[in-house]
């Protein structure tokens, strides 16, 4: 039988790539949550993707981040 994942981290969720992943997860219905090496910028990508796509995205450090979701995508620059 096969599980849902409820929560993703995108760590690196605010860079380009990142954010473009975690835009589609969120579209998709998914539960995102944003990681940064800083909180700050990954509170300022979460709160714009929210009221972008009208829905609730976590953030917090990409250690924070990893530990709270059941499932990581790690995004690193081109």
């Amino acid at each position: 039988m096969s599980q849902v994942v409820q929560s993703i981290a995108v760590i690196g969720g605010t860079g380009q790539l990142g954010a473009a992943i975690a835009r589609r997860l969120a579209k998709a219905g998914k539960s995102i949550i944003i990681g940064s090496r800083d909180p700050v910028k990954a509170e300022a990508a979460a709160r714009q993707l929210g009221a972008e796509l009208g829905c609730e995205v976590a953030f917090g450090g990409n250690v924070a981040a990893a530990d709270a979701a059941e499932l990581g995508i790690l995004t690193v620059p081109f």
